[in-house]
């Protein structure tokens, strides 16, 4: 088993990516939750707005939601996983 590489960082490096991360899953959080309220299903009420395509089509809530997830699985999940790591980190 080959060694384990480190790389080492400084505790300004890891507070500064720390706060990074905070701003950036604070901010994707809003853009899913004010997507979700305004573009899907929920409470049983219809969504607020609709989306249209360029050449008219109404985009279904199947294909919303879809996107929605897709967006809290690739965007939103690593950055929450890469700021739990960085909370187990020991100075």
């Amino acid at each position: 088993m080959p060694p384990r590489r480190s790389t080492k960082k400084s505790l300004d490096e890891l507070i500064h990516r720390h706060a990074e991360l905070t701003l950036e899953v604070a901010f994707i959080e809003a853009i899913i939750e004010t997507s979700h309220e305004n573009f899907a299903h929920h409470d049983g009420l219809e969504p607020k707005s609709l989306v249209v395509t360029n050449d008219g089509r109404r985009v279904p809530e199947d294909v919303v939601s879809s996107c929605i997830e897709e967006l809290k699985k690739t965007i939103l999940g690593p950055r929450i996983k890469e700021l739990d790591k960085l909370k187990k980190v020991k100075v």
